[in-house]
């Protein structure tokens, strides 16, 4: 006879009552892309556990969660990093320095879309962003940012650049020269551009023992 902890009983009588209660009510689950979305706070609830592994008193559910989706208007974090990802991926002209999803971004947001075969809204919703996740930037000379001074520090830690050199944001033609001979030295295509593989190994780099 098959036994169950306490906290898997508790799961499995959960999610047996999200199940009936679908049956009655499907709309208020599934949104208009057809997928099954249960509540963020349904789905919170039934499966936080303490740190002894076991469920046993529920905590209040964040005031903070993740919202469905951003739309013109929103400003938050959330929307900064998407568009700062949508800059590198060539979908936004200059480097955004806000957090504002304006009128620029919700345009870059619908060419993404088309050119990704969604669903064409202009806002930033859950499959547009699981989409934009798994994309992989290639950072090239011409744009700039943090993430670009990040990697010029890294490249100096290693020798590519010289101690008295001064690093910005922007990835210029002596940083494209510093990655090409980076790329030499570890057996990659020199093109000067941080793929995937240079940005894969550059990041796993340690600095040369002095």
């Amino acid at each position: 006879m098959i036994k169950f902890k306490p906290a898997m009983l508790y799961i499995l009588t959960v999610m047996l009552f999200i199940l009936l209660f679908a049956s009655f009510d499907a709309e208020f689950y599934f949104d208009f892309s057809g997928r099954f979305d249960i509540s963020r706070e349904m789905m919170y609830r039934a499966f936080t556990e303490n740190t002894a592994g076991l469920v046993t008193e529920l905590p209040p559910v964040p005031d903070t969660l993740p919202a469905a989706e951003y739309s013109y208007g929103d400003e938050n974090d959330t929307v900064a990093s998407y568009k700062r990802k949508l800059y590198y991926l060539g979908y936004i002209k200059d480097y955004p320095e806000d957090k504002l999803m304006d009128e620029d971004m919700v345009s870059a947001v619908r060419i993404y879309q088309s050119d990704k075969a969604l669903s064409i809204s202009g806002t930033l919703n859950t499959l547009t962003m699981d989409t934009l996740d798994y994309e992989v930037v290639t950072y090239k000379q011409g744009v700039r940012g943090e993430d670009v001074t990040e990697y010029k520090e890294i490249l100096r830690q290693l020798g590519y650049y010289g101690e008295q050199d001064i690093l910005t944001d922007e990835f210029d033609e002596q940083m494209t020269e510093a990655v090409k001979t980076y790329q030499t030295d570890n057996s990659l295509e020199a093109t000067g551009e941080l793929d995937v593989f240079t940005l894969f190994l550059l990041m796993t780099s340690t600095t040369p023992e002095e």
